[in-house]
């Protein structure tokens, strides 16, 4: 290169004096010509000048007006911080200063950077602890060309920006113009936050530092928790503690999300001798139950912080949500609270929560619903007041008249196997099977039809062309038939199946003050939901106190307030129902029926107890010199249910029909009992007020008076007013075809059975039956003494058994008893 010069130089030399010819002179010495500057001959050339660099602790960032230097952003900055740089660039370019901005990657680096956080890519040296700084203190300095701007958060960042744009580029209110600007290192500013409130963080009297803080994996909700942890001791203690994934962590501090057990408060703080845990069973209140545990024992604190089983150990209930959380009005006017209370059970649904209404709080619903409100979880009403108004609801299509307010629902689907869908795992079934015939994998209830047979062909009043023939069982993983829940019919044909699997986990719904304004709708069969229906398995509903006002002269019936439908082991216990006033109208056969009308039902349910339930409207009356014991219309019914127990119920009626399989009656008051069924009723420590009719057991006409089993009565009063006869049973047979062959019951046993009146009466003979069926002939016959067809042979029943009869009651069979009706008594003595 040098070579190239000389010669470059020596050329222009040449024409200079070939110029200049002889008047080139150097008067001066320089050994250059004093008017063209070239060189004289025989002196010698200079070399060129190298550029000037900058003295190493100082760099040029602006030069003649021009930006020398780009802005490298950390690549995880935040948008806050991306915006602090623009906002520089923006005001760099007012003096018409044009800087780039980049963001941190390998390949990108240029000479001169001001470097904005702490960069990835840009050597060790450039590398910084930020946390070393503290939450609020900011680095920015001059290193090997390049400028550092760091800050312990990004709050310090910020600031950190904004004091470089001030005091390092000159960027002021007073600021004409930008030409020059130099940085030099003796400006490199440092600031160290310190006198924090809590000098020192200790577990077990070790200092904390080196403590990392480990999270459940793949878990956000953990995550946010334990960064908020994070930034909460290094803004109080200026401790940095990194975030790690792991489930199962021996040491440091931890954040774990547990599987929601449904018991306990949900949020526990426990401290071992390696770990700090934070342990939570409700991710979606996670952050706040730590906020909350910081708040108390961190933030407010100071000195030394020292972690022991003995100081720190915590616990905070975060189970509950209150209706109010989600807008509930709860002041009972007619803002309708439907879609706030909705919200509320969607929520704890979905995470678990039990839900509570406010204190003293009064809800209010109004009509036109076409879902229900849907519960998975502990529901607690306490003493609140839902009112539910239904003064103004007539059964119009779509107006959700039919619709339950409330619905307990399963978390689990249900299975649907049918004939036309061709996925039937069984085709017919008897009912002496001991499995249902295929292995479901959990305990279930099936569901079991034939609709190609109807049974419970009703007569009379209301007749009607009868039901599929239908059934629930009980079986386990492998499809075993559980707990005395065998079928009561042979299916030739199974056309449709459905699976519940039944809900290990139990819920309660509790308390509650529910007031019901009945509807003026016509009397007919239109009948109105608007109440509870439960179907899922394990449920208690408890505290309940159920009133209706506003009934008038007319009005349609009620499916229930608590409908209980397809579930196992389920309880209504320690309630009031009011009873609804039942409705006439014009049946099936032109004459006027009455609509029944019920508090609570039950329909496929299987080990279904109704307990210390009450009933106000339980009363005597006097009408035209008639006294009676009454109520003021229907209580309770169930359909195909299995495994019922009645338990210290003071109600008006027990009506169980269209196939009830075991009844369990034990210390109840009662107006009557209605039932037909199969297996064995069990009524005992019971007083009947058998003036309905005269009877303790109805087996209802209407389906044929049917019991295929025995029956038990033990310490059972039968209490009259005027009547002097009194019958166990009231059985009736008429030449109809029910779908099924009735019968009475097989064996009857009475232990200490007694019948009293009010007026004084002497009452010294039961009967078993006070129905003349001895007077028809011989019913049993397949043909009947006029030749004509018996479509319903019966049976009565064989054997009694008679024990402990303290009152010396006469025990008979029938009021006109015939040869061909023969009834064993035997009489023990215990």
């Amino acid at each position: 290169m040098k070579k190239i010069l000389i010669l470059l130089v020596s050329l222009i030399v040449t024409l200079s004096l070939f110029a200049c010819e002889k008047a080139c002179t150097d008067q001066n010495g320089d050994g250059k010509c004093d008017d063209c500057g070239v060189a004289m001959p025989g002196s010698t050339p200079e070399e060129p000048e190298e550029p000037e660099e900058p003295a190493a602790d100082e760099l040029k960032l602006i030069e003649n007006g021009e930006a020398n230097f780009v802005l490298v952003v950390q690549k995880s900055a935040t948008s806050s911080i991306v915006k602090a740089v623009d906002n520089l660039i923006k005001d760099l370019k007012k003096f018409d200063v044009e800087v780039e901005k980049i963001f941190d990657e390998a390949n990108n680096a240029v000479d001169c950077e001001v470097l904005i956080g702490v960069p990835e890519n840009r050597g060790d040296k450039y590398k910084y602890d930020m946390h070393a700084l503290g939450e609020e203190g900011y680095l920015i300095k001059l290193i090997d060309g390049k400028i550092m701007i760091v800050g312990g958060s990004e709050t310090a960042l910020i600031e950190a920006i904004e004091t470089f744009k001030e005091d390092f580029i000159g960027i002021k209110k007073s600021t004409k113009e930008l030409t020059n600007v130099v940085v030099k290192s003796s400006q490199n500013v440092e600031k160290i936050q310190d006198g924090y409130r809590i000098t020192a963080l200790k577990h077990n009297g070790n200092d904390m530092k080196g403590f990392t803080i480990s999270y459940t994996e793949n878990n956000k909700y953990a995550l946010d928790a334990a960064e908020y942890i994070q930034q909460i001791i290094y803004s109080k203690t200026g401790y940095w503690f990194e975030t790690v994934e792991n489930s199962e962590p021996e040491s440091g501090i931890s954040v774990q999300i547990l599987e929601n057990t449904y018991e306990g408060n949900g949020f526990y703080t426990k401290i071992t001798d390696e770990l700090i845990s934070f342990e939570c069973e409700f991710p979606d209140r996670l952050l706040t139950a730590i906020e909350s545990y910081f708040a108390k024992n961190v933030s407010v604190a100071q000195g030394d912080i020292d972690f022991t089983a003995k100081t720190h150990n915590y616990t905070e209930n975060i189970r509950a949500i209150y209706y109010s959380e989600f807008g509930a009005t709860d002041n009972g006017e007619v803002d309708d609270d439907f879609k706030a209370i909705s919200e509320a059970h969607k929520y704890a649904n979905l995470w678990g929560h039990d839900v509570y209404a406010d204190k003293g709080a009064t809800y209010y619903f109004g009509q036109g619903y076409q879902s229900s409100i849907p519960i998975k979880t502990n529901t607690y009403w306490g003493d609140a007041v839902i009112i539910i108004d239904d003064s103004e609801l007539l059964p119009e299509a779509n107006n959700g008249y039919k619709n339950n307010i409330f619905s307990i629902t399963s978390d689990y689907k249900v299975l649907t196997y049918s004939e036309s869908a061709n996925n039937l795992p069984i085709t017919t079934i008897t009912k002496d099977a001991t499995n249902i015939g295929f292995a479901p994998g959990y305990k279930a209830m099936i569901k079991v039809y034939n609709s190609n047979h109807k049974n419970y062909i009703r007569y009379g009043g209301n007749a009607d062309n009868g039901q599929s023939q239908v059934e629930v069982v009980l079986v386990d993983e492998n499809g075993n038939i559980l707990d005395d829940t065998n079928l009561m019919w042979d299916y030739e044909t199974v056309t449709s199946l459905y699976v519940y699997r039944v809900d290990d986990r139990p819920i309660t719904v509790s308390g509650g003050n529910i007031e019901i304004y009945y509807n003026q709708a016509p009397s007919e069969y239109t009948y109105y939901g608007r109440g509870m229906l439960h179907h899922r398995s394990n449920v208690t509903i408890t505290g309940l106190h159920h009133n209706i006002t506003g009934e008038g002269d007319h009005g349609a019936p009620l499916s229930g307030f608590v409908v209980s439908q397809n579930n196992y082991n389920s309880k209504i216990d320690n309630c009031h129902f009011d009873e609804p006033k039942n409705f006439y109208t014009i049946g099936s056969g032109n004459e006027r029926v009455v609509m029944g009308s019920y508090a609570f039902t039950g329909t496929a349910c299987i080990n279904l107890t109704w307990s210390n339930l009450t009933l106000e409207t339980f009363y005597r009356t006097e009408e035209q010199g008639d006294t009676q014991y009454a109520a003021s219309g229907g209580q309770m019914g169930s359909n195909h249910c299995k495994n019922i127990y009645f338990i210290n119920n003071e109600l008006s009626s027990f009506d169980a029909h269209c196939g009830a399989q075991n009844v369990t009656i034990i210390g109840c008051r009662l107006e009557h009992i209605n039932c037909i069924g199969e297996g064995t009723i069990h009524i005992e420590d019971t007083t009947v007020f058998a003036q309905y009719q005269g009877v303790a057991v109805n087996l209802r006409s209407d389906y044929g008076s049917i019991w295929m089993g025995d029956a038990i009565f033990k310490n059972v009063e039968l209490r009259v007013l005027d009547r002097t006869k009194v019958a166990l049973f009231n059985a009736s047979w008429v030449n109809h075809y029910f779908g099924y062959t009735a019968c009475m019951p097989h064996t009857v046993t009475l232990d200490n059975v007694y019948a009293t009146s009010d007026h004084g009466l002497k009452i010294n003979t039961i009967y078993l039956t006070l129905s003349d069926l001895t007077a028809k002939g011989d019913i049993s016959a397949d043909i009947l003494p006029d030749g004509t067809k018996n479509l319903n042979p019966y049976n009565v029943t064989q054997k009694i058994i008679v024990k402990n009869n303290v009152k010396n009651m006469k025990i008979s069979c029938y009021d006109n008893l015939a040869p061909y009706h023969k009834t064993e008594i035997i009489y023990e003595d215990d």
